[in-house]
């Protein structure tokens, strides 16, 4: 949306920062809630445990999301990187569904 209004840059600005804004809070709810559900699932003395395994998987994902997001780009286009991301979006809701509830 950005660049669809480079036109007018202080429109392109205002589009970039809201994006910006929005993918920040969706995150934070992500990271949040995920955090919270493994308290949850194995009790407040493992926090800092919980803590430490969203951050390797936080950062795990993003060390390997990059370079696989340029090859699906490069092999289809961002219709398959979407698509992927969809799908992978897909199973891990799938998978958390059938988790246990924490106590």
């Amino acid at each position: 949306m950005a660049r669809a209004t480079s036109v007018d840059p202080a429109l392109s600005l205002g589009c970039l920062f809201a994006g910006r804004l929005l993918l920040g809070v969706g995150e934070s709810f992500a990271s949040t809630g995920s955090m919270l559900w493994g308290i949850g699932a194995v009790g407040q003395r493992h926090t800092g445990r919980v803590i430490s395994w969203n951050s390797v998987a936080t950062y795990s994902a993003i060390a390997i999301g990059a370079p696989l997001g340029v090859f699906l780009n490069s092999l289809g286009g961002l219709a398959l990187a979407g698509g992927f991301i969809l799908l992978a979006g897909v199973c891990a809701w799938g998978g958390g569904a059938r988790c246990a509830a924490p106590r």
